[in-house]
């Protein structure tokens, strides 16, 4: 081969080269300690190839955080951390105290000496950047643990020890956002068509992993008939007092207090209500959120029934029983749910599975409905009508309830 072609072809390779080296994706990694002698966790942030951000703003607000250090600026001021890195690899830290105590009393971030349960976004406080084009990041969190703390789950894929892939293309700068359960615990797991599921607590907390595995097992081939689309893994936990007795869900995991039964006297559960909270994802705008509650309560009901485990009959007298016990809810429409606006918010999408199979000669089911507004995320009572006129070709009755109209 001549010496000039040579030239040529190896300065091709090399640019080639160069060049997909540049097209890497920035990296951000979070490095987190836990500390339970001082109820603490270390943060660092690290991030690589930093040129695209000027600065990252942290909301401090109702954070006990401390001993911020960074490479570039730092400016505090009330509750803003405004982080000027001017680096290409830059660097921040900090320390942050871990139990929160919930307005009702029970924590919902809690750590002891042999465990800590708590959501990421207790870590790590609402940050804002500004997002150029074109860029993207590679996100991982990894844990360093008191040496008699063997192990950390979270709803995150594991990629090795204690170290997590935090995947969410939404956000440039992502918050390590779900349920992270560490320390020394007892736990389960299982691949449930495609789904790893991971039931895992800390020892001693009445928690009951195995029991809790084969009831999502039951429920799981409906579960996946009903929404199609399933996240790769979700991670389930749970404790005793002092946590919140109560359930709460994240995009990736739920937690459940462990005196939370696995189906409740009314014919309700709070493992399948949560359950449908993760898999759904949706979220209700202003006044609507009873919406996502209202999905979410009336599935926990409609899935043991699909499953096998509530006859028709049984399904119908909850239902009954639930709307006698909401009537007095005059509307659906408040900022926050109530338990009773819940029970009545799950009767009127009972109404609307009705009304749809009425209407459609039994083709479609409220599944049709709820797949269809799923890729908005955020709902009102003007998304699910459209979505109706588009399987139906008119509007909904159901919709048009007393109960949907403003306060």
């Amino acid at each position: 081969m001549p010496y000039r072609l040579t030239q040529l072809l190896c300065s091709f390779w090399l640019c080639l080269l160069v060049g997909m080296a540049h097209a890497k994706d920035p990296s951000i990694d979070y490095f987190v300690e836990f500390v339970p002698e001082d109820n603490k966790a270390e943060v660092r942030i690290v991030m690589t190839d930093a040129g695209w951000m000027s600065y990252a703003r942290f909301n401090t607000k109702d954070y006990r955080i401390d001993n911020w250090q960074g490479t570039g600026e730092l400016e505090q001021k009330d509750d803003t951390l405004t982080w000027r890195p001017n680096a290409e690899t830059a660097e921040i830290s900090y320390t942050v105290d871990l139990p929160r105590q919930r307005r009702s009393g029970g924590y919902d971030s809690y750590i002891t000496e042999d465990w800590t349960l708590l959501r990421g976004e207790r870590i790590v406080p609402p940050i804002a950047v500004t997002r150029p084009e074109g860029i993207s990041t590679q996100v991982h969190m990894e844990f360093t643990l008191p040496e008699n703390w063997p192990v950390v789950h979270t709803g995150w894929p594991e990629v090795g020890k204690h170290r997590f892939h935090i995947d969410n293309p939404r956000y440039i700068f992502p918050r390590p956002a779900g349920w992270i359960v560490a320390g020394k615990l007892t736990a389960q797991q299982e691949k449930l068509m495609g789904t790893e599921v991971v039931v895992a607590a800390p020892r001693g907390e009445q928690f009951r992993p195995v029991e809790y595995l084969a009831f999502i097992s039951m429920v799981w081939p409906e579960v996946t008939k009903a929404f199609d689309d399933m996240p790769p893994k979700i991670l389930i936990t749970g404790a005793n007092d002092p946590m919140w007795r109560g359930g709460l869900s994240a995009p990736n995991s739920y937690y459940v207090h462990s005196d939370r039964p696995l189906v409740s006297a009314n014919g309700t559960s709070t493992p399948i209500h949560e359950l449908v909270h993760v898999v759904t994802g949706i979220h209700g705008k202003k006044t609507h959120n009873w919406i996502p509650e209202g999905v979410a309560e009336y599935y926990t009901v409609e899935l043991l029934h699909r499953a096998g485990a509530f006859s028709a009959e049984r399904k119908a007298r909850v239902f009954a029983e639930l709307d006698e016990w909401s009537q007095e809810v005059e509307t659906l429409r408040h900022k926050n749910s109530t338990s009773r606006i819940t029970g009545q918010a799950a009767v009127l999408f009972h109404q609307l599975d009705g009304e749809l199979r009425q209407r459609s000669d039994g083709r479609l089911t409220l599944d049709d409905l709820i797949r269809q507004v799923l890729p908005k995320k955020t709902l009102d009572t003007a998304d699910l009508q459209a979505a109706f006129v588009e399987l139906m070709g008119e509007e909904s009755a159901v919709l048009d309830s007393e109960l949907l109209r403003d306060p």
